[in-house]
């Protein structure tokens, strides 16, 4: 009983996918011989038009990495900043002494105070910028690996552009890209149909 209904399930299966091969076949096939002449027209409009997205992309990819590369160096930048104030801390403490807090030179012991308090704030700051700057950089490596995705698909479409030869190729690739839903809610009726009987 199973296998019988798997076997009708099928043999339905294939002639909904079959009625919809020849419904994509006839719309190419008429769009073809409706206008035949402006197949080499709308052919090169359609390259342009991918070849100056292409451009369009590959500009946006050389401002992203010229972007990354100067997070990159202002990066390196805070990183270095939040050294050198460490550096001063460790000095200013160093230089530090209860004696002459109190009997020494007091005057100077606060101005080392009050430094150590302004290195602190710019230590701070330069790891808070470099912090923001980091996730600034890995939204600029998202971006990049969202045009270079874009890129390849654009790329992709150019060759197939390229190497359809024969206008009907191009019809039934053109109707495809542009009602391939409109097929698959098709389909998805025919076989609810078929349930439904």
């Amino acid at each position: 009983m199973l296998l019988k209904f798997l076997g009708w399930l099928l043999t339905r299966f294939i002639a909904g996918a079959l009625v919809a091969i020849l419904l994509l076949a006839g719309v190419g096939w008429w769009r073809d011989h409706r206008d035949p002449g402006d197949f080499v027209r709308r052919r090169s409009e359609q390259l342009a038009g991918l070849k100056a997205r292409q451009d369009q992309i590959k500009a946006s990819l050389e401002n992203v990495r010229k972007k990354r590369e100067e997070t990159s160096a202002e990066i390196d930048a805070e990183e270095a900043r939040a050294a050198q104030a460490d550096r001063v801390i460790v000095t200013l403490r160093e230089l530090s002494s209860t004696w002459d807090r109190y009997v020494g030179n007091p005057a100077q012991q606060k101005a080392n105070d009050e430094q150590i308090k302004r290195m602190e704030t710019l230590r701070e700051g330069a790891r808070s910028k470099q912090t923001e700057l980091k996730q600034g950089r890995t939204r600029l490596v998202w971006e990049r690996d969202g045009l270079e995705i874009a890129l390849q698909q654009v790329e992709a479409q150019i060759a197939g552009v390229d190497e359809s030869q024969s206008a009907l190729a191009f019809y039934l690739s053109d109707t495809w890209d542009r009602a391939q839903g409109g097929y698959l809610i098709f389909l998805g009726v025919y076989f609810f149909a078929l349930l439904m009987c």
